[in-house]
């Protein structure tokens, strides 16, 4: 009689058991630790991405603002190595500082629309005068 009463108290145990299962799949979605969990990864994720995004294109703004810089700091040390040597307008010298510049005021250009295009316009820019 002693393996009857000990099949009938595992058999009690695995009834338990499987109660408890049945109940915790009838919980409501927010009792459920593991939906509770699944839900705060999924928003540490987004959250993470949102902000690895912004500070990603934060940080190419920034460079391409130094980019800005320099090539406006080119300009005016080529316009001033121009008018220091003021060299006649046919020469080979004043040709070729002209068409550096051109390429410097094209690239700022491209700059300033850049810059138009995402709003932000606290960088100052020189214009071809």
């Amino acid at each position: 009689m002693s393996t009857s009463e000990e099949s009938l108290e595992i058999l009690r145990k695995r009834v338990d058991s499987l109660e408890l299962t049945s109940q915790e799949k009838h919980k409501t979605w927010y009792r459920q630790p593991s939906t509770v969990l699944a839900i705060v990864a999924l928003l540490v994720s987004i959250g993470s991405t949102f902000y690895s995004q912004t500070a990603s294109k934060q940080e190419t703004i920034r460079s391409k603002k130094e980019e800005l810089r320099k090539l406006t700091l080119s300009l005016i040390d080529l316009r001033q190595s121009v008018s220091k040597g003021s060299p006649s307008p046919e020469s080979v010298e004043v040709q070729s500082a002209g068409r550096q510049q051109g390429v410097y005021l094209q690239a700022s250009d491209w700059w300033v629309k850049f810059q138009t295009k995402y709003r932000h316009t606290n960088t100052v820019f020189l214009r071809k005068s």
